[in-house]
Parts: C-alpha cells; structure tokens; sequence
C-alpha cells in the first residue's frame, strides 16, 4: 500500500467530520499505509490507542517500526528541586517515567490499550524516548510526526496535538495539524525531508537545548508485565479501539468474531435479543472500514434503518453514511452508491445502510460495485431469504455476516436454505435468552399465562373448518398435496381457521380484566393484537374502563417515531400489531400483554424479547399471555392450539416464577395435552 495513493488534505482539524476528519480522514489511513512512523510530542499516552489501536497492531505485523519521543510528567516543585541541586534532572525523569508508569498499570480504564502498548514496546514494533531541557525550567513541547511508506514516500504534520487521546479524539481537545506530502511539490518534498532529518536529529540527542533519552529500563519493566507474547493474541482485542462509545466488548462477542473470521469471513450470529448483535457487527464493520474498505448494513424496515444510523454514529462517528430505502433516494443519483462502495481505497471510512426491498431491486444491484472488497451484514436476517428480499444474494461480497435471533424461516425450507448457501453456518456461540438473562444483559421476569375457551360458534367454526382442513390432508388427490406441500385450498382454511382463535371473541374481555387489576400509573405495558380491527375492538373496551391506550401500526395516521418517544417518556398501555415485531427498542417496557400470536416460533420470541431490555430502574419484567385452549371433540392432525402449549413451555422455562408450571400442567391437564412430549424436563425445572 502506497502513501501517495492518499488524497490528502492540507490541513486537519478537530469537528470537521468526514474525510476531513484527523484521526479517521488522516491518522488511520497514513498509519495503514506506512512501514516507518517518527513522532516528537510534549506528550504521549497509551489512550491513543484507544483510537488507533487496531491500526497500530496491524503496522505491527506488517513490519512496521514507531519512536515516539515524549516529554516527562513533572511535578510541582521538580524544576527547583533539581535548580537546588537536590535531585539529577536524570534521576528526576526516571522516577517519574517509572511512576507514570504505574498510574497506567493501576487504572482499570485502559487495561487493553496498556496492554496493547506493552506489547508494541517488547516486540520491538515501539521505541519510546524521554525529551527534556536540562537548562531551562520549561518542557519540551513542540509537535511535529513523519510517516513513509515502502516506497520512500513521507508524509509530515506539525499542529498542535499531542500523541494522545484528548489531542485526536472528536470528543477531546479543539486542535489542527498542517499537513505535507512529499510527492506533491519540490516546497513539500523540500518540508518532508527537513522534518525527517529533524526528526532522525532529535532521536539520535543532536539537537540543541533538548537531551533525549532512552525509556528508563525500570519502567520498561514494569510495563512488560501486561505485554502478550505475540501479536497474535490480539486477534480479538484489536478490533475494540475503532469504537468511539466506551462501550467494551463482551467474551461471547469477542468469541463470535474469532469464530467468524476462522470461518472465512461467513456466517450467522444466532444471538438472542439483548445480547449485543448489533454492536458485534459494529466491531466487524470497524475492523473491515478502517482500511478504507466499504460496508453494507442491510435491515428489514426503515425503523431499523433510523436505529442503525444511530448506532453507527454513536460508535464509528467518523464514518460517510449513505441511506438507501425509508425515503432516502441520494444512493440513486449518478454514481454516488458505486463510488460509496467501490474497491478504491478511501481516506474516509464508508457505510451504506439499505432497507432490504430496495437491495433486492434490480436498481440498486445495477449500481452497487460489489466484490471481495465488501462487507455485507444483515440483521434481522431470516427476512433476507423470503422471494422479493433474497434477489439481493446474488450480489457478491468478500465477508457476509447474518444477525438473528432465530434465523431459520418458519416452514420456508428453501429461504433457510438460501440464507446459509450466501452467509454461512451458523458459528458459535450460540447465545439463549437464557443466557442472556443469566449474563445480566436481559431482566428476568415473570410469566403469567392464561386459558381462554372459544365461544360456541367459533367452536362450531372450528370443527367445521377442522373437518374440512383434515379431509383435505388426508386426500391422495395430487392437487391437494404436491409434493408434500399443503395445498392452496387447505392452506386458505388454516389461515381462516387460524383466525378464530387469535381474534377469540372473550381474549378481549380477559385483557381488559388483567389490566384493570394488574396496571399501574407509571408502568409501560406493550399489548400485542391481531390486527387493527382486532386492537380498536380493545381501545374502545378499555376506553369503557376508564383505561387510555395508545395504538401503534404501520398505517396511522400520526408519526411512528414520536408516538414511541411519548411512550418512552410518559408510559401508559401500547396496543400494537406486528410492526414492532423485530428490532424495535423499547428498553423501558415493563410489561406485555400477547393477545395474538402466530405459530411462527420468531414472532413470540421477539414479542417477548421487547419487554426484557435493561433500564434504569427496571428489575423485571412482566409477561401476560392468553391462550386458547383445544376445542373438545377436535381432531385437529397439525396441533394448531396445541402449539399454543409449545410457545408457553419456552416462555415458563426461562421465567423467574416457577409457580407458571403448575397452571400450565393443569391446563394441559384438563384439555387432554400431553406437555410431556413437549417439555421432558418440566418436573426437573420446577424442582430447581
């Protein structure tokens, strides 16, 4: 990689943003490119490489070689101290180097970029040199640093930033550095070479009014202790410093990377809700972009999209963002998605976040420049094997990576199949609910279930429509059943039949008795309908009550956003249907109510993923859930109700109440359901 390949500013400043940006439009992409870096500075620490961090091991294995020269920490009182004759300015400086020294051992802060300097240090990647002025009571403070490449290209600075990482940091000091390339002009060449003799001058203790020393050996030392014994093992760790939000990653996280990046740069994080996918990704996408390679964030909804731009600005702020789909149309303009995703190395790192109807058109794969230089991620990725979505697999990518939850399709062999033939197996770990609760990243909570009858003519219905549905799988007419396949005919009567037991006429007059006796001002309950004449039906029920509810769907009238922020901020009872299914974040939901649910597993694991995210305040949760319960004289040949038993053993398995058994045993046992075959262990769980 050659440094003249840059294009490169003139000059660098804190808040400009972008390309402009010091460390990501600047720093990043010269250290990447260079084999040579020198730098003089009133001040180094090892917080820099809590931004450059990932660069620097990677310079490391590339061969590449730093020196640093820095300036001591004094004290109040060490220059008259020294003037008096009671201390050598040499032993002053080794004492406090070594003291210095054990401040960074002692803080709790930056015990990777400690350890990451350690090992620069004694793997011979770092040279560190003391600067001081042994005549004089002031510091040595000038700033000045020369990077080059294999080529014998320089690239020089001089401003006002320290090696550290208040000087770099947007969230730090307000500084600028002035920037010189050498194959730009005879001025500039002429201003790299001078700079790098200077330099070279400074290292070798050649230039006047400053002595420059070697890193005492005491101290070096004492930093050895946290050094690791190979770059190597900084597999994982290296990918935490191109974050800016301070969050630090968790083992499974750094594990699943590892797992991801031995299995070729493939695969499907099957991580329950809560446990931190996306930020996973975030680290994968750092990693990826920091050379200035592109990223693509694909995401099922525009809401997930708005959640994603947050998230990315949160973490990698320096990062160009390119929205396409939710209303944002630039990525369609003469070249602006080929150039945003192009395998031309950019100063500045590149992020597209997609909506996955627009990635799927035939538009947006004309003008996405696709390779092995890209990066692919997809959350929420079982969406991406359904017929319209899954157009996008065709699109070619070095490194693909799924986020789910349940990532296989719910009775849709083939778009499983799709998904796993373009990301991958699925790679461990595999994180549980469980888990996740275990590991304090979700609350525990309750669970609550109860039984509803079907009223006699939706019985009637039932059987009728049962009768029908299992004469019709039952038949040998090949028109029936093709192949295996339900046929279109019965599948009609299950959707119909499925019906009557999500919109039971007496769930309404249950919800409203369980929130009359349970809600409380100040709570946040979500209640999950069937649809949007189903959730009227409850809002104006309530509204007999006395109970206010506020209704959530893809259709209403009022912003979607701001209705969640009101929510967010004042709480009350949210009636809403599937569009807060996958991906919403509601953190401060306290309760749920499922009033509806399909047999798809994925929909009442997220349903119940909702409620149990972190925050201030909330300990637990609580879930409410009504089940139907098996009409009497039913033969029903796939179970329908009694799946509704299946989704309630997951849910009392992981409850904090234990209690939640027993009524589940003694509604199976009324009802004629053996919850054996579905739950072995429940006596073993209870006993716990």
């Amino acid at each position: 990689m050659d440094l003249a390949n840059l294009e490169l500013a003139t000059e660098y400043r804190t808040g400009s943003g972008g390309a402009s940006d010091p460390i990501a439009g600047f720093y990043l992409p010269c250290l990447s490119r260079s084999v040579c870096y020198l730098r003089a500075a009133g001040f180094f620490r090892s917080s820099i490489l809590s931004l450059v961090g990932s660069a620097y091991i990677d310079f490391a294995r590339r061969g590449g070689r730093a020196i640093v020269i820095c300036s001591p920490k004094l004290e109040p009182g060490d220059v008259e101290a020294i003037f008096a004759g009671v201390r050598s300015y040499g032993d002053l400086v080794e004492r406090r180097v070594l003291a210095e020294v054990e401040d960074l051992l002692r803080s709790s802060d930056l015990v990777r970029p400690v350890s990451a300097l350690a090992t620069l240090v004694a793997l011979g990647t770092l040279k560190i040199f003391i600067a001081y002025r042994p005549n004089a009571d002031g510091m040595y403070h000038e700033k000045i640093g020369c990077f080059q490449d294999e080529n014998g290209n320089a690239v020089t600075f001089i401003g006002s930033a320290n090696e550290t990482y208040s000087a770099w940091a947007e969230q730090g000091n307000f500084e600028s550095v002035e920037v010189f390339c050498s194959w730009h002009s005879a001025r500039d060449l002429a201003r790299t070479e001078k700079h790098e003799q200077y330099l070279k001058r400074l290292i070798e203790n050649q230039v006047q009014g400053v002595t420059v020393v070697p890193f005492p050996e005491a101290a070096k030392r004492r930093l050895f202790e946290r050094a690791k014994t190979s770059f190597d093992d900084f597999t994982d760790e290296s990918k935490l410093p191109v974050t800016r939000s301070g969050k630090q990653p968790l083992k499974h996280q750094l594990d699943s990377l590892v797992s991801w990046a031995n299995a070729g740069y493939r695969g499907v994080l099957q991580h329950a809700t809560g446990s931190g996918k996306t930020f996973t990704a975030i680290l994968a996408i750092a990693d990826h972009i920091i050379s200035g390679s592109p990223a693509l964030v694909l995401v099922p909804s525009q809401l997930l999209q708005t959640q994603w731009r947050r998230e990315i600005q949160e973490n990698l702020p320096n990062a160009v963002l390119l929205l396409a789909g939710g209303g944002n149309q630039r990525w369609k303009d003469p070249y602006i998605l080929a150039a945003h995703t192009s395998n031309v190395a950019s100063p500045h790192p590149r992020v597209t976040i997609a909506v996955m109807a627009t990635a799927g058109s035939k538009e947006f794969r004309s003008k996405i420049a696709s390779g092995d230089h890209l990066l692919v991620v997809a959350d929420e990725v079982h969406q991406i094997g359904s017929h319209e979505y899954s157009q996008f697999l065709e699109t070619g990518a070095g490194k693909r990576l799924g986020l789910s939850a349940t990532p296989q399709r719910h009775g849709d062999l083939e778009g499983t199949e799709r998904i796993f033939r373009y990301f991958g197996n699925i790679i461990d770990p595999v994180v549980t609910l469980r888990d996740a609760i275990v590991a304090k990243r979700l609350v525990p909570y309750e669970y609550h279930s109860y039984g509803i009858r079907l009223s006699r003519e939706e019985a009637d219905e039932w059987r009728s429509l049962s009768k029908r549905i299992g004469f019709l799988l039952g038949s040998n007419n090949s028109q029936d059943r093709v192949g295996g396949a339900i046929s279109p005919e019965a599948q009609l009567l299950l959707i119909r039949r499925a019906r009557i037991a999500k919109k039971a006429e007496r769930k309404i007059p249950e919800a409203v008795r369980i929130l009359l006796e349970s809600y409380q001002s100040g709570q946040r309950w979500l209640v999950y309908c069937e649809d949007v004449a189903h959730m009227e039906d409850l809002f104006a029920a309530l509204k007999l009550r006395g109970i206010t509810s506020t209704l959530y769907h893809s259709g209403m009238d009022a912003d979607r956003n701001e209705t969640l922020a009101w929510f967010d901020k004042h709480g009350g009872v949210m009636l809403a249907v599937r569009c807060l299914d996958e991906g919403i974040d509601i953190p401060s939901v306290t309760h749920a109510l499922i009033l509806a649910s399909s047999q798809n597993p994925r929909q009442f694991v997220q349903r119940r993923g909702r409620i149990l995210r972190k925050h201030p305040g909330k300990d637990h949760a609580v879930l409410h859930d009504l089940l139907v319960l098996p009409v009497d004289g039913d033969n029903d040949p796939l179970g329908s109700l009694e799946s509704e038993f299946v989704r309630a053993v997951g849910f009392a398995n992981d409850a904090m109440n234990v209690g939640s058994h027993a009524k589940l045993i003694e509604m199976a046992l009324q009802t004629g359901i053996d919850l054996q075959k579905h739950y072995v262990d429940i006596e073993d769980e209870g006993n716990e």
